[in-house]
């Protein structure tokens, strides 16, 4: 337990909005000639690969315009970009994440330092044939006169011109990028799969006919792979429009060998699509150990708790008969994950669930004194090795899945009242492995921080694990020779210069969440095994498998 285990929360208050941070410093630009000569093959590039979305969209039967969507690199920060994009007709914001390591290049630097990386911001924005048009014209005018003023409102696209480093599309490339899709595919192939799945967001639209199209015909290129899309979710409130889709590995098994091949994939290729990533990898694995100890004997009671639920847990499905957990829950499964549930791999939910009940069971605490409300959003999964998961299934996308689940607590459906109005804490200990957090925000995230304000409800989640080894900088042989201190500093080192490859698991981002990870101790009483290592001699340091890492800003 840690020594302070409450957190105090201050009133709270309005304050005004933190302006975003600046270019980092003092920097040099290019000169405004080099500018123009640099940028100029840039606009011409955009200008090509709108010429062949237009023709791949010729008699198109779902009244699609040739649009694109545009990445904007600046070195800096550009004011009032946004209200500018909005001012011309045709150009539609998506979004936009701060950029803190552009390298010093092409006229760019720090002006302290030269070979220091740049700070920026990076805006994403859908434009159509005559809004890219538009802004040629007035590239090409800053060309000719870089003094000349812009109309009304669009002076910060000419103050853009001066910082731009990029100005590129969205492609396929962008679409895979970390999103671990090419190697859950290849491992699936390689295990005899005829099928695979995917799951695809949609870059968010406004316009409900725009939303539409975009989605009619993204499933008209699945079928013409031979594939269905097999789930939909559409929530305004977030931005967020997801397809869960599964194509035939035919076409795609010789793809998959030559990268340069599948970014030209038709799949990758639509425009309206921001990424593609993998399904079922809300994936915990499990060791099947449901044992109970002399502690679990003390806390053992068997009376109903009459109260109603201030707590949820979304999570596994508990072995409800345990003596830990016996009269303590609440059990909701209107989608029937029990049914494929054996008792035996019920594991990390029974774990989740005796744990917000009675905390480590050997330090002897009082347990909760209402129930607690289970719903179960993981079902048993065996990996193509033969070794046990608890997994979200594969069939269904996690956003829509949480956000029946909130909603179902709060309001009324098909008729029957809302399941649990009362609960004020839900308890979320499922990430996405293949979500580290990667400066935007994730849907997932995004959700819980909106049915946190919606609901006024408070999300516990889990920061997520990592559990790769940990890289120590010197020999091997040199380990056991190391005071324990050393020990601790060389770990804790190899751990912050792993930074990267440790970051929080979404939805750990969310705001308005309490994001929690583990301390490198506990209350057992259990001997230590010999052959093991203790990497830390302070008590309390966080534990070695724990992500890590800055947060959204």
């Amino acid at each position: 337990m840690a020594e302070h285990p409450l957190l105090i929360f201050p009133e709270p208050s309005l304050a005004e909005r933190a302006k975003r941070s600046g270019g980092g410093g003092k920097f040099r630009l290019p000169e405004a000639q080099r500018q123009a000569g640099r940028l100029t093959p840039q606009f011409q590039r955009l200008q090509q690969a709108m010429d062949r979305q237009r023709i791949a969209l010729q008699g198109n039967s779902f009244g699609l315009q040739p649009e694109q969507a545009l990445v904007i690199e600046t070195i800096g920060p550009i004011q009032d970009f946004v209200n500018a994009v909005q001012k011309v007709e045709g150009l539609e914001w998506l979004g936009e994440f701060e950029l803190d390591d552009i390298p010093p290049e092409h006229g760019f630097e720090d002006a302290k330092d030269p070979e220091k990386q740049l700070k920026g911001r990076l805006f994403l924005i859908m434009t159509d044939q005559r809004a890219l048009q538009e802004m040629q014209n007035l590239f090409t005018n800053w060309k000719r006169d870089k003094t000349i003023s812009f109309p009304h409102g669009l002076a910060p696209l000419k103050h853009a011109f001066t910082h731009l480093h990029t100005i590129r599309p969205w492609d396929a490339e962008d679409r895979i990028r970390d999103t671990g899709i090419v190697e859950d595919w290849k491992d699936r192939i390689a295990h005899g799969q005829e099928v695979v799945p995917f799951e695809a967001e949609l870059w968010f639209r406004n316009n409900p006919d725009r939303q539409q199209q975009a989605q009619t015909y993204f499933s008209s290129v699945v079928d013409s792979l031979g594939g269905e899309i097999v789930q939909r979710c559409v929530i305004p409130q977030i931005a967020y429009h997801g397809l869960l889709g599964k194509i035939p590995v035919d076409e795609l098994s010789a793809l998959l060998t030559e990268m340069e091949r599948l970014h030209n994939f038709r799949l990758l290729q639509c425009e309206d699509i921001m990424y593609v990533r993998p399904v079922g990898q809300c994936a915990i694995r499990v060791t099947n150990d449901l044992s109970e100890s002399d502690a679990a004997e003390d806390k053992a009671r068997t009376e109903l708790l009459q109260d109603e639920p201030l707590v949820a847990m979304f999570d596994g499905l508990p072995l409800t008969g345990h003596s830990l957990l016996n009269g303590r829950l609440t059990v909701d499964d209107p989608d029937g994950y029990e049914s494929a549930y054996q008792a035996r791999e019920r594991v990390h939910g029974t774990a989740m669930a005796s744990l917000i009940c009675h905390g480590d069971l050997n330090e002897g605490g009082e347990p909760l004194t209402r129930p607690l409300y289970v719903r179960p959003i993981m079902q048993p999964r065996r990996g193509f090795e033969g070794q046990f998961f608890e997994a979200i299934p594969e069939g269904v996308l996690p956003v829509d899945l949480v956000h029946r689940a909130v909603r179902r607590l709060y309001e009324s459906e098909g008729g029957e009242p809302p399941a649990a109005p009362s609960v004020r804490v839900i308890n979320l200990s499922v990430c996405d492995r293949y979500r580290p957090f990667d400066r935007g925000m994730s849907s997932w995230a995004r959700l819980l921080d909106w049915l946190s304000w919606k609901y006024n409800v408070l999300f516990v989640v889990s920061a997520g694990n990592h559990s790769h080894d940990i890289e120590l900088n010197l020999p091997r042989e040199n380990l056991r020779n190391l005071t324990a201190e050393n020990r601790e500093r060389s770990v804790i080192e190899a751990i912050a210069a792993d930074t990267r490859h440790r970051r929080l698991l979404s939805p750990a981002e969310a705001l308005n969440s309490v994001t929690l990870a583990a301390t490198h101790a506990d209350a057992s009483v259990s001997a230590a095994n010999p052959n093991l290592i203790d990497p830390f001699v302070q008590r309390g340091l966080p534990s070695t498998t724990n992500a890590h890492g800055p947060g959204y800003q």
